[in-house]
């Protein structure tokens, strides 16, 4: 079922692609473009009963990671207005030099 369910939401959102469409502010804040790439932020920082994580659960929340190219769809669909292009180095088509 879980891509029946997503088909039908990505159908609903071609269809209000239609009308005038914004960001989604709230999910953009988890993230900020660096001259690295985008940086996202993992989950639970702020979170409820920090006091009882581990302190190594604490360190890994607190560290901020680079988004992964699978995860730059999320950021396309929930910030329309932003072009991003996934940039690779150029591939040598050279047989010669592949391992």
């Amino acid at each position: 079922p879980w891509k029946r369910v997503m088909g039908k939401v990505y159908a609903q959102e071609i269809k209000q692609r239609k009308s005038k469409s914004k960001n989604h502010a709230e999910v953009l804040k988890n993230f900020r473009l660096t001259r690295f790439g985008w940086q996202r932020r993992r989950a639970r920082w702020k979170g409820r009963y920090m006091r009882r994580r581990l302190y190594a659960s604490k360190q890994k929340s607190k560290r901020i990671e680079y988004l992964h190219r699978s995860d730059f769809k999320m950021i396309q669909r929930t910030s329309i207005y932003f072009r991003l292009k996934v940039r690779d180095f150029p591939r040598d088509g050279n047989i010669n030099l592949k391992p």
